[in-house]
C-alpha cells in the first residue's frame, strides 16, 4: 500500500495519508476545519446582508446627506470588524 506525506491543512503538522488528496491529518482538524468554513459562511452572509442593507438606505437619502451617508458606512464597517473580531476563522 502506498503512503502519501502530506502537511494537515489544519493543524500543519505532516501526515502520513492512504490517499493523495487527503487535506486533515485526523477526525478533530477534520471537524476544526469544517467548523472554520461554518463561521466563514457566517460571517460572509452577514457583511453582504449589512452592505444590501446600507446601498438600499444610502440609495435613498440625498445627495446633501453626506455626513448622514458617512454614518452609516463607519457604523457597517465597525458591525464588519465586530464579526472579523467575533468568528476570526473567517478573516
Amino acid at each position: 500500500m502506498t503512503t502519501y506525506s502530506l502537511v494537515c491543512d489544519s493543524c500543519g503538522r505532516n501526515f502520513d495519508a492512504a490517499r493523495p488528496d487527503a487535506v486533515t491529518c485526523g477526525p478533530t482538524c477534520r471537524q476544526r476545519r469544517y467548523r472554520e468554513g461554518l463561521a466563514a459562511n457566517v460571517v460572509k452572509a452577514a457583511t453582504e446582508l449589512l452592505h444590501r442593507q446600507t446601498r438600499t438606505v444610502i440609495a435613498f437619502t440625498s445627495t446633501d446627506d453626506d455626513l448622514e451617508r458617512a454614518r452609516l458606512r463607519r457604523e457597517l464597517d465597525a458591525i464588519a470588524a465586530e464579526a472579523a473580531d467575533r468568528w476570526p476563522a473567517a478573516a
